[in-house]
C-alpha cells in the first residue's frame, strides 16, 4: 500500500521553492511603501542560492542606499560588481552612496571605470563632473560639463554646473551668459539666480 503525504505537508515542503518570487514581490511592495527595512528583510527570506546572485546583491545595495546605510550599500554594490564584472550598472549604483558620503575621489575613480566600458555614458560623465567640481578641480570639470551641455543642451542642471564651474574659474562673462540662458527658460532656477549675483 502506497501512503501519500497530507496536502498541507506537501505544500509546506514545496514552500521554499515557491518562496523566491513571492519574497521578491514583497520586497518591491515594501519599497513602494517606503519601508526599506521590510524590503531588505524580504530578501533575506530568499533561498540561499538566490542570495548568491548578482541581482540579489544589486537590489540589496539599492535598498541599503535608500535606507541611508551608505557604507553597507558600497559593500553590496562592490559585491554585485564582482558577480558581473563587465556590467556598468553596479558601478553607476556604487556612485550613489559615494556621492552621499562625499567621497569625491572615489566617485571620479568609479566613473572612470564606467567610462572605460561606456565612453558616452551621460550619468557617469555628469557625476564625474560634479565630483571634480566638489574637489575644486574646476579646470578638469569644465570640459566635462561643456561636452555634456553640447550633448544635452536642454538640461538646465548640467548648464548650471557649467555656469558655477566657469564662475569659480573667474570666467565671469561666460558664467553670466550661461546663467542668463538658464533663467530665460527657467526663471525660478535658484542655483542660476544665485550664480548670477555679483557677476
Amino acid at each position: 500500500m502506497i501512503r501519500t503525504l497530507p496536502l498541507f505537508l506537501v505544500l509546506l515542503l514545496a514552500a521554499p521553492a515557491l518562496a523566491g518570487p513571492d519574497d521578491w514581490q514583497q520586497s518591491y511592495d515594501a519599497e513602494a511603501r517606503g519601508d526599506y527595512g521590510s524590503a531588505l528583510g524580504a530578501l533575506e527570506h530568499l533561498p540561499q542560492s538566490e542570495r548568491q546572485t548578482y541581482l540579489f546583491h544589486l537590489r540589496r545595495a539599492w535598498l541599503r542606499y535608500l535606507s541611508g546605510a551608505h557604507t553597507d550599500a558600497i559593500a553590496s554594490y562592490q559585491q554585485a560588481a564582482r558577480e558581473h564584472p563587465d556590467a556598468v550598472e553596479p558601478l553607476l549604483g556604487l556612485t550613489l552612496p559615494q556621492l552621499a558620503l562625499k567621497r569625491w575621489i572615489d566617485v571620479v575613480t568609479t566613473c572612470d571605470q564606467v567610462l572605460k566600458r561606456d565612453p558616452g555614458n551621460a550619468t557617469a560623465r555628469g557625476r564625474k563632473a560634479w565630483a571634480l567640481y566638489n574637489l575644486g578641480r574646476y579646470a578638469d570639470a569644465e570640459p566635462v560639463y561643456r561636452a555634456l551641455v553640447r550633448d544635452y543642451p536642454g538640461d538646465v542642471e548640467l548648464r548650471s554646473g557649467l555656469g558655477w564651474t566657469l564662475r569659480n574659474l573667474d570666467k565671469k562673462a561666460d558664467a553670466k551668459q550661461v546663467f542668463q540662458e538658464i533663467l530665460a527658460i527657467a526663471p525660478r532656477h535658484e542655483s542660476a539666480r544665485a550664480g548670477l549675483q555679483g557677476l
